[in-house]
């Protein structure tokens, strides 16, 4: 599901205040984020890239997925990260803000299918300012 297509299901910002209700974003993120094992998504921290989902973890406190780095979106930034990580959030605090996924402070996640690929297609064609521009 799009992040789009959550914001018009819950929009009384239950879904992208700071801190929220834990029982309802788990049962909303948790299902989205079980379909992203495998898929490439946009992920921000001290650099931002192109990552693999793996291994993800879901319990009613929290969530947590292994990260498999495949492509730096920015040719400013010469910090390349590990080959891969773990990264999680409590439901709590994970909500979405503009067209990404975030926790209260340290990551962003893009998980949407036609933002991954068109931010793929601008850095593979070195176009890194559009690709930059795509994320808010």
């Amino acid at each position: 599901m799009k992040i789009s297509e959550l914001l018009k299901l819950y929009p009384n910002e239950e879904l992208t205040k700071q801190k929220g209700d834990p029982e309802l974003r788990y049962n909303v993120y948790s299902p989205i984020l079980k379909d992203l094992v495998g898929k490439k998504v946009i992920y921000r921290e001290r650099y931002t890239c192109i990552i693999r989902i793996q291994n993800v973890e879901i319990n009613h406190e929290y969530f947590e997925a292994k990260a498999v780095f495949l492509n730096l979106v920015t040719e400013k930034h010469r910090l390349v990260p590990l080959s891969e990580w773990i990264f999680g959030a409590a439901w709590w605090i994970l909500h979405i803000s503009g067209n990404h996924l975030v926790p209260y402070s340290s990551w962003a996640l893009w998980i949407d299918d036609d933002i991954v690929k068109e931010v793929e297609k601008l850095i593979l064609e070195k176009r890194f300012d559009e690709a930059w521009g795509l994320l808010d």
